[in-house]
């Protein structure tokens, strides 16, 4: 299974994801495919020339101290993605 192209990602999704663990989905579609850990740690190595390893606290307090002010855009991918869940949840439950 290829990973989703994370290149169009912004950096707040992707931290989202990371902290979310690798089933973490990053598009808006519901058929997409999840990004691997692997992945998204490459995608943002690649962005930032940052290495934090996989410590997905590390990422996020990094990001927070470089751009103070885009706090409100991380907690806006977080919510996003909770809102994705529980659309995949009720939509896994209709099928039923």
């Amino acid at each position: 299974m290829a990973d989703p192209d994370l290149s169009k990602k912004s950096l707040p999704d992707l931290i989202v994801a990371l902290l979310c663990g690798h089933a973490a989905r990053l598009a808006h579609s519901p058929s997409s495919e999840p990004a691997r850990v692997a992945a998204i740690l490459a995608e943002l190595r690649r962005r930032t020339g940052q290495d934090f390893g996989a410590d997905p606290h590390a990422w996020r307090d990094w990001f927070l101290s470089t751009y103070p002010l885009d706090q409100l855009q991380l907690q806006l991918a977080e919510t996003r993605r909770r809102i994705q869940e529980i659309e995949r949840r009720a939509l896994r439950k209709s099928r039923r």
